[in-house]
């Protein structure tokens, strides 16, 4: 199931942000929208939707500097300081971060290269991040259903506004 949205705006201390773009695929969303004060336009492929973002951790793809991808993680709440934090696609195995205070993580370059391939060619993502004093373990499930599409219009979009050339 998906869903389009064309044209909703957001109000931001500099001005106004129009989302002109919004689809659904599974559990991914991505939205497009262009900041009215600065004309950039950009672009986000996010887990989970928007709806349910203030009760999950977010994974996100997001274009480097160099124009490939990173695979980013905000995880929810407070996380227990130190502690690493692990994404698991089917039953290949882990992958390691450490978050900064903030619970944010990030693979990039050759690292989310390959997360990203598994991400494609699985069915489920497990995150494991550890919350309070005795680092007690939390796991939260994503469907990778609909990833691939997703990410393929992701690619189209972020080249259609000259974000990435190739990839």
């Amino acid at each position: 199931m998906f869903g389009v949205l064309s044209t909703m705006i957001v109000a931001s201390p500099a001005g106004a942000t129009f989302v002109f773009y919004f689809r659904t695929f599974g559990e991914w969303s991505l939205i497009c929208a262009l900041d009215e004060p600065t004309g950039r336009r950009t672009c986000t492929l996010s887990a989970p939707p928007p709806e349910m973002a203030a009760s999950r951790s977010v994974l996100s793809v997001e274009p480097d500097a160099n124009g490939t991808f990173a695979l980013k993680v905000r995880a929810l709440g407070a996380l227990t300081p130190g502690a690493p934090l692990y994404l698991r696609i089917d039953g290949n195995p882990p992958r390691r971060a450490t978050p900064d205070r903030l619970g944010e993580a990030a693979w990039q370059a050759e690292a989310a290269r390959e997360l990203i391939g598994e991400i494609t060619d699985g069915t489920t993502l497990v995150l494991r991040s550890f919350v309070g004093e005795n680092a007690d373990p939390r796991d939260e499930v994503v469907s990778l259903d609909g990833f691939s599409p997703a990410l393929e219009v992701y690619r189209e979009k972020l080249k259609d506004y000259g974000v990435i050339t190739g990839e």
